[in-house]
């Protein structure tokens, strides 16, 4: 085990999709972040974003965004935008906006330096 989520297809093909340990558990209900950036990145005005899940009193965590915009684009368009493409406890409840994504010595997005910027310790 690899900690890898994804999945084979008919081929025999394997595609990872992300880390089982990056989910979001919202009010019971678990958060693919990946299908969350999907839909966020389908928005013109977005070039590139991090989800991740942060501490919610309420929900256990809740879905927030750090987009890289590449336009005009406010955190009210964002959710608007995600309304129709995600069910409601996917939809990003906290959005930001960076110049650019932190990341990792290897280039991957760092989750941690991701939660950080929300305020939030790991």
């Amino acid at each position: 085990r690899t900690g890898d989520r994804g999945h084979r297809d008919e081929a025999g093909r394997v595609y990872v999709e992300g880390r089982l340990d990056d989910t979001i558990v919202t009010g019971g209900e678990n958060v693919d972040p990946a299908e969350v950036a999907t839909a966020l990145r389908r928005h013109d005005a977005v070039a590139d974003c991090a989800v991740v899940g942060l501490p919610d009193e309420t929900w256990g965590q809740r879905v927030a965004a750090l987009v890289v915009a590449d336009g005009e684009a406010s955190a009210a368009d964002l959710r608007e935008h995600c309304r129709g493409r995600l069910a409601g406890f996917k939809r990003p409840r906290t959005v930001d906006f960076a110049v650019e994504l932190p990341r990792t010595a290897s280039g991957t997005v760092d989750r941690a330096a991701v939660r950080r910027q929300f305020g939030a310790d790991d």
